[in-house]
């Protein structure tokens, strides 16, 4: 596994998302999840009828990442 380090040069379009002029950026290898960070059991097809025959268009889904990829999100973000 092999991280990457860029140092951006000015780039004013970007600067309002990110504000990265002159700064270094750490950019992760990142690593697939086996068999997909989405869990299957979730019914997205229900999930968006719900959203859509809502007016307030919010919805909340309970374990739509499998495990394993919530475990690798942790460990990125505590690294």
């Amino acid at each position: 596994r092999s991280d990457v380090y860029f140092y951006t040069h000015p780039q004013v379009e970007l600067a309002v998302f990110f504000g990265l002029q002159k700064r270094a950026l750490h950019l992760h290898a990142g690593d697939r999840v086996e068999g997909g960070a989405i869990n299957p059991d979730v019914g997205l097809e229900a999930l968006q009828d719900a959203f859509l025959s809502k007016e307030h268009r919010l919805q909340v889904i309970d374990d739509f990442f499998r495990p394993e990829a919530l475990h690798q999100l942790r460990d990125f973000l505590l690294e």
